[in-house]
């Protein structure tokens, strides 16, 4: 099933009954196009868990944790430094993941050190401009989400007041050339863009 990751975003977690906080953000491989975690901010302290450790319910329901308080609380907490190989595969042993689970991908810069520009937290990058080969094209509004296994299927893509007012439209992440300084360029025009699938939230599972 396809879901939009920002109905994602402020949904409160509980574990059984008992409140825990609420998904502050989200941590996109923007190399392979998948959702690595979600971000649950756990009354000022933030925990990463894989999308597998929560039920994901359509609309506003809130999201059941399938990892125990106790467990959370004893999480490696978030390096300063950013996300490392190593970290993750901590985080999985803490939780019993499979590193498959995690789909663990080491990004070796031309320095040979572990590359983490790969991974990206949505809040950072939704809003930036998209940029067309001819120009400016839109912004990134949200992603398109694939529940089987977190793939990031589409982007969604606001219009600004380009086209027709309030139109998005649906573009599969695999354009993207490059993401910095607030802008993603794609390798499309401004036409291709615009005469993209229109994105209806309401009709994204049918076939």
């Amino acid at each position: 099933m396809l879901h939009s990751l920002s109905e994602w975003l402020g949904r409160p977690v509980i574990a059984g009954d008992e409140p825990l906080g609420t998904v502050e953000d989200a941590v996109l491989d923007v190399l392979n196009w998948r959702l690595r975690y979600l971000v649950v901010d756990l009354n000022g302290r933030p925990a990463l868990l894989i999308p597998g450790a929560l039920s994901l319910p359509a609309g506003e329901q809130p999201l059941q944790l399938s990892v125990s308080r106790e467990q959370i609380a004893g999480s490696p907490p978030l390096p300063e430094t950013g996300l490392t190989d190593d970290y993750e595969a901590a985080l999985a042993n803490h939780y019993g993941w499979e590193l498959e689970q995690i789909e663990l991908e080491t990004n070796i810069d031309e320095d040979g050190a572990q590359a983490t520009d790969h991974l990206l937290r949505f809040e950072e990058i939704r809003g930036h401009t998209l940029r067309a080969a001819d120009g400016r094209a839109g912004r990134l509004d949200d992603f398109v989400v694939g529940d089987e296994n977190w793939a990031l299927f589409y982007m969604v893509v606001g219009s600004t007041g380009l086209f027709e007012a309030d139109r998005q439209v649906l573009l599969p992440p695999t354009w993207v050339e490059m993401i910095a300084e607030g802008e993603i360029a794609v390798e499309l025009n401004k036409e291709t863009i615009h005469k993209s699938r229109p994105y209806q939230p309401e009709n994204l599972n049918d076939d």
